[in-house]
């Protein structure tokens, strides 16, 4: 009997030696979102610290004054003071209203409550438009950027296809700043020839992706003779137009005038070419 009571004693001597060193939550902070009137869409991640070590976290979000409506709840049984979890926000309304998150940090202690106030939820659906450059244009230098406007998504994809091929597509992770997705190509890249490409945008629930378009990479430099006074002559033709003159040939004469000078030449070797008959 006195052995069972000794033994009960140390066991209470002990659980009360244990209990101090677990200390009160002092204070909870949250990491992401972190300020209030924040703007959530698609899924979303959540995350509280906490100044003591704590043993779960419950997560929940309410609308306007309403109840408490539970997300989620992170109990990993250890003590931690990063608490981190994932929200599918497109299964919550998306009326503009304001919500409210709540996070309750506890141990065995005690336990402390943050919240983050005005929150908006904005799950319209991803957008992409303005494609740069547009269809078919020729680029005649490497390093350039592909974009797009890319509206209601938190991150995007920019796809190129490989080796001119029309199914074969590599995916170049954008840069989204703002409502513009960027990808900027190295200065070897791309390979001459027709290019086809795409833009992608997420939400992290929903993704959507533009329609393919191309461009034709050609740094050759080849120079074509006849090309070139092709362009001239059409170039030369419309500024006449515009000035509501006649097209110019070398030294400003008209080509009229150039005419005339041909055949009085042809004319004049040939009268001397009769002569020496």
């Amino acid at each position: 009997m006195k052995k069972n009571i000794l033994i009960f004693s140390l066991v209470a001597l002990l659980a009360l030696a244990v209990i101090p060193m677990v200390s009160a939550i002092q204070g909870v902070t949250w990491a992401a979102p972190s300020l209030n009137s924040s703007t959530l869409r698609g899924t979303t991640t959540l995350n509280v610290t906490t100044s003591e070590s704590a043993d779960e976290v419950t997560f929940s979000f309410r609308e306007g004054g309403g109840l408490w409506t539970v997300i989620g709840n992170n109990a990993t049984g250890g003590n931690k003071t990063t608490f981190i979890m994932t929200w599918i926000t497109t299964q919550s309304h998306d009326n503009g209203t304001a919500y409210q998150l709540r996070a309750n940090v506890s141990n065995f202690t005690a336990s402390k409550s943050a919240n983050l106030t005005s929150i908006t939820l904005d799950n319209t659906n991803v957008s992409i438009t303005d494609l740069s450059p547009a269809d078919n244009v020729q680029q005649t230098s490497k390093g350039f950027t592909l974009s797009g406007t890319v509206q209601n998504a938190t991150s995007c994809t920019v796809s190129v296809s490989r080796g001119g091929s029309t199914e074969l597509y590599d995916s170049k992770t954008g840069t989204l700043s703002g409502d513009v997705c960027s990808f900027i190509f190295p200065d070897s890249e791309p390979a001459d020839g027709a290019t086809q490409w795409f833009v992608s945008g997420t939400d992290g629930t929903r993704e959507l992706s533009s329609s393919i378009i191309s461009f034709d990479m050609d740094t050759s430099g080849g120079f074509s003779v006849q090309g070139a006074l092709a362009a001239q002559k059409a170039s030369e033709a419309k500024k006449a137009q515009e000035a509501g003159g006649v097209a110019t040939g070398p030294m400003g004469l008209s080509w009229l005038v150039w005419g005339i000078i041909a055949v009085a030449a042809v004319a004049l070797f040939g009268g001397f070419g009769g002569k020496k008959r």
